[in-house]
């Protein structure tokens, strides 16, 4: 495998040890992605490096890795965002707009 220079310029070492890790095959798989997100969510809050990495990712995918259209929309959307998640109505009748997390408390499941 010849690894993308793109991926060797991630600014968080974490993220690109995993994406060298579970893109080896110069694929990056539906799993492999979980796992790198996972990885990164066990870590905590994320940081501006792990966010830069993150739209590194998304911008690059399928330049010098395989990838499927589905990771392609995950990193996308988690990236850039996604209009269907700009609002969350938790079951109730109403929705709250997702641009002021900060102020609303959302309970966890």
């Amino acid at each position: 495998m010849t690894t993308p220079s793109w991926i060797m310029s991630l600014p968080d070492s974490g993220i690109e040890a995993d994406l060298l890790k579970y893109a080896s095959t110069d694929v990056l798989t539906d799993s492999a992605a979980t796992q790198i997100l996972t990885d990164l969510a066990n870590r905590g809050s994320i940081s501006a490096a792990e966010f830069s990495s993150l739209q590194t990712i998304a911008s690059n995918l399928n330049n010098g890795l395989s990838t499927s259209a589905e990771v392609v929309s995950l990193f996308t959307q988690l990236v850039d965002g996604s209009p269907a998640n700009a609002t969350w109505t938790g079951g109730a009748t109403t929705s709250v707009a997702l641009g002021i997390c900060k102020s609303v408390r959302l309970p966890r499941n």
